[in-house]
């Protein structure tokens, strides 16, 4: 085995901060287990499965509620169908930038007959009560929407943060209300990006935010990441029912 030391106060703004492990043929001894001999560097043939990793100061961690909605409406207006956290179990705040879900209504249709921004609302949960973000939606092909925050969203150290999201729906099949549902998914990012926050938002990253390593912070800071390997991302699809409400 071995062991990486890194020092605590990596500068992002001055050093790229992305890493991969490297080995040389003089990096590793093979000796004979009967003679004790050591090959020499010119008869190791060896391959190295090498992957790049990310150096952050503190990561989010994304996870579906416990407490999902029991019911929701579906009679055009906004109503919540999905909860879900964003942990912070490092010792220094993160900033989150961009949340991006797949919705998929079954027997029921997104308001006015096809999707649309004002089908959608974020929401922060506290005490169990839901209250306005600023939160701005966009949306992308028939089932993907978009949360781009306002400024950085600001997670502190040790916290847990509670989301719902809010969807305005329509009933399109009569008589099978309990059968009514809604599949909802959070997205990654298959590739890793930094920069400022308009320009991992350009690029079209599903899911973007901060570990705050430059000082002072910003979203013109060049330490906004993309969701690549954000522990909980993808999310697997949580399917909540209706119920006949």
């Amino acid at each position: 085995g071995f062991k990486i030391t890194l020092a605590d106060r990596i500068r992002s703004d001055l050093v790229n901060t992305e890493f991969e492990l490297g080995m040389q043929p003089s990096d590793v001894v093979v000796r004979g287990l009967g003679s004790g001999r050591e090959l020499g560097d010119a008869d190791k043939n060896f391959s190295l499965d090498a992957s790049s990793f990310v150096v952050v100061k503190a990561a989010p961690k994304i996870a579906h509620s416990n407490d999902q909605p029991s019911t929701f409406s579906a009679v055009g207006s906004l109503d919540t169908v999905y909860r879900f956290t964003v942990s912070n179990t490092g010792s220094r705040g993160i900033s989150l930038g961009r949340i991006s879900l797949d919705v998929y209504p079954s027997g029921l249709d997104f308001s006015g007959g096809s999707i649309s921004v004002n089908d959608f609302e974020l929401m922060r949960v506290l005490d169990n009560q839901e209250f306005s973000e600023n939160f701005s939606p966009s949306i992308l092909g028939s089932n993907t929407v978009i949360f781009d925050s306002a400024n950085e969203f600001f997670v502190p150290r040790g916290e847990t943060y509670e989301f719902a999201l809010r969807v305005a729906l329509d009933n399109v099949i009569s008589g099978n209300d309990n059968g009514d549902s809604v599949a909802v998914k959070i997205l990654n990012d298959s590739s890793y990006m930094t920069d400022t926050l308009v320009n991992v938002r350009a690029s079209g990253a599903n899911f973007i935010w901060s570990d705050n390593s430059s000082s002072p912070h910003s979203t013109s800071s060049g330490d906004w990441l993309t969701g690549y390997r954000v522990s909980g991302l993808p999310t697997n699809t949580v399917i909540n029912k209706r119920f006949g409400k």
